[in-house]
């Protein structure tokens, strides 16, 4: 169902299968036990989504462009729940824990620098 060439997919510990393309485009789909469902659409980005990470639980996803944003969205509520303008452009994104830790941390890298979002969900 994307109209576009899809660059990202990831599957969620909840159940979900999510997928982005190069449209910016960001779809969420429930699995079920003959398959999948649509659930969410969302235009996620204005240029092409470059990063899609989904938290070790499944429960909040991210994702990065050259349009300077973050944005995390809660999983299973189908929800936009954080939008970060950022002063440059990410390079890659993934969820990240401390040890014995149970909240997750956004981690990115840009110009081969990793950055650390510590921001309360």
């Amino acid at each position: 169902m994307h109209r576009d060439i899809v660059t990202h997919v990831a599957v969620s510990a909840a159940d979900f299968f999510i997928t982005g393309s190069v449209d910016g485009h960001l779809k969420f789909w429930k699995k079920k036990p003959l398959g999948i469902e649509f659930a969410k659409h969302f235009r996620s980005h204005l240029g092409p989504i470059e990063g899609l990470a989904v938290s070790a639980d499944g429960l909040l996803c991210c994702t990065i462009s050259n349009d300077h944003a973050v944005k995390i969205y809660d999983v299973v509520n189908y929800d936009m729940m954080v939008m970060i303008r950022l002063p440059y452009i990410p390079g890659s994104i993934e969820w990240v824990y401390e040890q014995g830790n149970v909240k997750a941390k956004v981690a990115m890298v840009v110009n081969l620098k990793m950055i650390c979002i510590n921001r309360t969900l």
